[in-house]
């Protein structure tokens, strides 16, 4: 995370606000310890089972290896050597703003919508899916209505084919009532930005 959890949590009164956080592309769940250290429930997807096989066993973490989007369908998914650069959007720039990082394989997996999963008593959001983040949250109308936070990876280059922009993502979550309150950007056309409900 770009933006330190811990900053967002003094600024924002957090723990006053969250009991739960929902993690999409939760990689090896490098962020749980985070999340267990303010006592909070967690629900991580992660598609890649090698990776999934790595996030924490915890009675408050439900875990899920699949991936999420908009309806439920089978797409080509490319692998990154490093795993947390895979995306359902084939590579574009990311090949030259990351060279070491390659994509020597595909495969095929069953995206679901977020909304299918039902979650409860959940505040906050976190997407990092690699230009696919307003794909995962059309699938997620239902489940915003009880968010308050949006944590994302945000793109301001085509890093992947097709790649939501960050002012196409400020649009459509604003007219859900979020307002892009932080933004931390890097030198390679990404970074994260904090989203909030008003």
């Amino acid at each position: 995370m770009l933006i330190p959890l811990s900053n967002l949590v003094n600024k924002y009164n957090l723990l006053q606000n969250v009991n739960g956080v929902i993690h999409v592309g939760g990689h090896t769940g490098e962020e749980v310890p985070l999340y267990l250290g303010y006592d909070w429930n967690v629900m991580i997807f992660e598609p890649q089972l090698k990776c999934f096989e790595k996030i924490p066993n915890h009675n408050k973490v439900l875990k899920y290896n699949c991936a999420l989007g908009s309806e439920e369908k089978e797409l080509n998914f490319y692998l990154a050597s490093n795993g947390e650069s895979s995306s359902f959007l084939k590579p574009n720039l990311h090949l030259q703003e990351h060279p070491h990082i390659t994509f020597p394989d595909e495969c095929t997996i069953t995206q679901y919508p977020l909304d299918h999963f039902t979650p409860k008593n959940y505040q906050m959001l976190n997407l990092d899916v690699q230009g696919y983040e307003l794909e995962v949250l059309k699938g997620a109308e239902q489940t915003l209505n009880s968010i308050k936070y949006i944590y994302s990876e945000i793109n301001t280059t085509n890093l992947y084919d097709g790649c939501v922009m960050l002012d196409e993502l400020d649009n459509w979550l604003k007219e859900k009532y979020f307002i892009r309150k932080e933004t931390q950007l890097t030198s390679h056309g990404w970074g994260d930005a904090f989203y909030i409900k008003e």
